[in-house]
């Protein structure tokens, strides 16, 4: 422990890391070392030992029972690079089989819309067919509800993981109210909590009420146990909330504890910069 401080100290990020390395041997199944290393690799700022601490602490998540966690990691490693292998592999070692069916005449395959590329799902629902209208607004506002009904007919509400994934499908296709409405039934499952405050949040924020964001986020960033790498997106998006209000040095305070796990995170180092400038103004 006072090796690494004193390496610390010292910004010897290589031999830091090393130590920390070490000392994850001395308690493999101490997550606070794996978070120590993931810490010391983002202050270094090197991604290739960011990327390397990131999944030795997915690794251990899904070694310990905790495999949403561990997925959120491994998620976290792709947003750093795209085509990590290790990151890839284990995501694909557990997405659910897949099940090859024919589509029956007259069923819509509504999966498309949800999967991503660790793991195919399938979700099929009957659909009446929508008239083709003039009105090509008035045509996908009729096509959209007539989705909307196969979902509440089709989707059981206990299906938590195709609820956030169609959450994110509506927000990529700007359908803020829909994606809300996903979200918050995902939300009413343990597991997956934080990924899914936060994708809630970051909705409610593009939707113009950070005030509501805000809420949402200081649920989870409140509670449970996980430290900052694990909740460093929440972090991210409450500090845009309470920025949005005009709460600056609130806001910059969550904006460093992104910094101290990943001063690579999105454009977290410019709003502190920004932050701190309009301090010295004032």
């Amino acid at each position: 422990e006072r090796a690494l401080a004193g390496h610390l100290e010292e910004d010897d990020w290589v031999a830091a890391y090393r130590v920390a390395g070490e000392l994850i041997d001395a308690e493999p199944r101490s997550i606070a070392r794996h978070q120590t290393r993931v810490e010391v690799a983002a202050k270094w700022g090197e991604s290739g030992p960011l990327c390397e601490a990131y999944q030795a602490l997915a690794d251990a998540f899904v070694r310990l029972g905790s495999a949403d966690k561990g997925v959120a990691v491994y998620r976290r490693i792709l947003e750093l690079d795209e085509h990590h292998v290790g990151a890839r592999e284990a995501l694909r070692r557990m997405a659910p089989p897949s099940r090859e069916e024919a589509t029956p005449e007259g069923f819509i395959d509504f999966g498309a819309m949800v999967n991503d590329d660790v793991g195919p799902r399938s979700t099929r629902m009957r659909t009446e067919t929508t008239n083709i209208s003039a009105d090509e607004n008035e045509t996908f506002r009729e096509a959209l509800a007539e989705f909307k009904r196969a979902l509440d007919q089709n989707l059981p509400i206990e299906d938590h993981q195709t609820h956030y994934d169609l959450g994110l499908a509506f927000r990529e296709m700007g359908l803020l109210d829909e994606a809300i409405g996903e979200f918050q039934k995902a939300l009413r499952s343990p597991e997956g909590r934080l990924r899914t405050a936060e994708a809630l949040g970051q909705t409610f924020f593009e939707q113009g009420r950070p005030a509501v964001a805000e809420a949402v986020l200081r649920s989870v960033e409140q509670g449970g146990t996980e430290g900052d790498a694990e909740k460093i997106g929440v972090l991210y998006w409450l500090g845009r909330a309470m920025e949005a209000q005009g709460r600056g040095p609130a806001a910059r305070g969550c904006y460093e504890r992104v910094l101290a796990v990943d001063v690579g995170f999105h454009d977290v180092m410019d709003r502190v910069t920004a932050l701190a400038n309009d301090e010295v103004r004032e």
